[in-house]
Parts: C-alpha cells; structure tokens; sequence
C-alpha cells in the first residue's frame, strides 16, 4: 500500500470524516459490500464515489489503503460502543457482560456491511504501518476492558481467566453468531427470517447474553 494521508489522521478524523473523503469511504464499503473486496477495482470505486483516481490515491494509497481506513473506521466505531457499556454508572459485572453482547449484536444488525467487513478482515493486504495502528487500537480496548475486569475478578464479582480465554467464553458465541448471520446466505435457512432483525434479534440477545453470564458469573 503507497504512503497514504488516512494514517495521519486521529480517530475523530477517522470515525467522522467530512467532505470528499467521507464520500469515499461510505462509496467504498457499499461496493466492497456489494462486489467483495478481491472483485472491486478502483475504477467501481472511482464510478461510486465520483472522485478521480488521483484523489482516491492521495487520501488513501490504493484500493488496500481504502479497505483498510474502512476496517480501522468500523473497528473504532464498534469499540466506542463498548466503551460506552464500560462507562455505565450503573455498569455491575452482570449488567456489563449481558451489555456487551447485546450491543455486539446490536451493531451489527445496525452496521452489517461494517460487521461484514470486520469479519473479511483476512482478505485485505493490510500494510505495516496500518497494522500497526489496528494493534494499537485493540491493545487500548482490551486496556481498558482490564482495567474493568482485574478489580471485580479479585473481588469475585466475576469469574477469572486469563484475556484469551475471556474473550472467548465472553464474546465467542456471540461473534459466532453474527458471522453465520452475515454471511453469504444472509442467514438460516436462505429463506428464512433475518437472525439479526425482530424476535430472531431478541432471542439472539437474550439467549446469548445469559450463555456470556453463566460461563462468568462467580
């Protein structure tokens, strides 16, 4: 990926960006959406967006750059809402582990073609310096998620594990879920109702909110 203006910018820039740029980005994720990323070509994107090439290039090195600013925008966009759950004055360790998934839920039925993207982050030749910064972005998140959970473990508020293991039993069937649901059948059976709408949505949420609890209560 060529040297792009995107990784300059802070994470306001990048979550609400204005102008040309966001006309760009919100181009890009309806045609990786649509097309998926490997079909695309700046040319689809140039046609959505109507911007040159020469403008897609500046702002964001190549059709790489543009996935990548889209995966990093929907990464921090996703994270703000947890973060939101943490901050809760009323945020006990039930309330939080249930809030965690049910906005996980949330946002993806909200976001789908973000949700989306965030699950094909494979496919996207993801370049150093932006690894980089999505690395730094999860390292602040799971800071603060231990900074939330150290205290209330050793006071037995919750169940304690090791981080890999709680992202797992916390978050796993959750994450597991949302990928079925947004995959390329769009949910089970094809014909069927969507698992991330109406009573589908709610009995997801409910469900695996109390599967998130039972394997973390104390």
């Amino acid at each position: 990926m060529a040297r792009a203006m995107w990784l300059r910018w802070g994470d306001e820039t990048l979550v609400r960006p204005s102008g040309s740029v966001r006309r760009a980005m919100e181009a890009g994720l309806r045609v990786f959406d649509q097309m998926g990323y490997e079909t695309a070509t700046i040319e689809d994107l140039r046609l959505q967006s109507e911007m040159s090439v020469g403008s897609i290039y500046h702002h964001f090195g190549d059709k790489a750059g543009l996935a990548t600013a889209l995966y990093v925008q929907s990464l921090l966009g996703y994270q703000e809402r947890l973060r939101a759950v943490l901050a809760s004055p009323h945020g006990n360790a039930e309330t939080v582990v249930r809030g965690f998934v049910v906005e996980h839920l949330r946002w993806a039925a909200r976001e789908p073609a973000r949700a989306r993207l965030l699950l094909q982050r494979r496919e996207i030749e993801v370049a150093p310096l932006a690894q980089a910064r999505i690395d730094a972005t999860n390292r602040a998140l799971f800071g603060v998620i231990d900074r939330w959970y150290g205290p209330r473990a050793e006071r037995c508020e919750i169940r304690l594990l090791a981080q890999p293991l709680l992202h797992a039993v916390w978050m796993g069937p959750a994450q597991e879920y949302c990928r079925l649901a947004l995959g390329p059948s769009r949910g089970w059976p094809p014909d069927g109702p969507d698992p991330l709408a109406g009573d589908e949505l709610a009995t997801a949420e409910r469900d695996l909110a109390d599967t998130a609890w039972a394997a973390l209560r104390p």
